[in-house]
């Protein structure tokens, strides 16, 4: 099974779910929207956390490992920090997890299993598929459905790490997707 929790609406972990294959179960958790249970049984439990949410995404995620879970990090802060990172999780992600997350699954279920998944090339956003929204259980939360339409910044800044992460110029998506 797959779960991804976020204590923050992530598209990122709605396209990872429309990556999974069909033979796995995924369900989607926003935290802001519903409490977590944790006495549900997951195979994998993906994580994914900007730098604000990192300590309550770390916690989360040494509950589910304690409950015997395998417990992936992504994002930008696992990115920026992934030793800090594994020591909450079991793997982390680096980078841009598209291109990396079918060969996750596959290791996952050969039981050859990496500590880290390394993004080495930037993903071409006119082939990402819609995030899957159709397994957000609690639609009538949201007020409104948000969209990524590019990724990458050429500015910079010395308080971002989104150039680092996302390379240092715009990706767009296309108008249809």
């Amino acid at each position: 099974y797959f779960q991804s929790l976020s204590s923050a609406f992530s598209s990122g972990l709605l396209v990872l779910a429309a990556l999974t294959p069909k033979e796995f179960d995924v369900e989607y958790i926003d935290e802001n929207c519903e409490n977590i249970s944790y006495s549900e049984e997951y195979g994998i439990v993906a994580i994914s956390a900007m730098t604000h949410q990192a300590v309550r995404a770390y916690k989360i995620a040494e509950k589910f490992k304690a409950r015997g879970s395998y417990v992936v990090l992504g994002g930008i802060h696992p990115s920026v920090l992934p030793y800090e990172a594994k020591e909450h999780a079991d793997s982390v992600f680096i980078g841009e997890a598209e291109n990396i997350w079918l060969e996750f699954l596959n290791d996952f279920e050969n039981n050859a299993i990496k500590p880290f998944y390394r993004s080495t090339k930037i993903v071409d956003m006119k082939k990402t598929p819609r995030p899957l929204y159709e397994i957000i259980k609690q639609k009538k939360m949201y007020k409104n459905i948000w969209i990524q339409t590019s990724r990458g910044c050429p500015h910079d800044c010395h308080f971002c790490g989104a150039s680092r992460i996302y390379g240092f110029k715009y990706r767009q998506k296309s108008i249809e997707q």
